[in-house]
């Protein structure tokens, strides 16, 4: 986990599911404002695809970017419903 974004959601759902929700609810309002100042732009996350064999290429693509905005969407999710 290199991702800071990655590492403060970890910490906050390690601490809501151990029963720290006045931490944890700190670290989801720490993260929100981080993902508000800076939302992850997904098509820069998935490599390139070559032109050749396109459509199934594409479709890998379009997996990955799926793949990454829901557990984007996961993330916003939990921070949401933390108490």
């Amino acid at each position: 986990m290199d991702d800071k974004l990655e590492i403060l959601f970890a910490r906050a759902e390690a601490l809501h599911g151990h029963g720290h929700s006045r931490e944890a609810v700190k670290l989801a309002v720490k993260l929100a404002e981080e993902l508000l100042q800076n939302p992850p732009d997904l098509l820069a996350q998935v490599p390139p695809t070559p032109t050749k064999g396109k459509k199934k290429k594409n479709q890998g693509t379009l997996l990955k970017i799926s793949t990454l905005a829901s557990n984007t969407l996961a993330k916003v999710a939990f921070l949401c419903v933390t108490p």
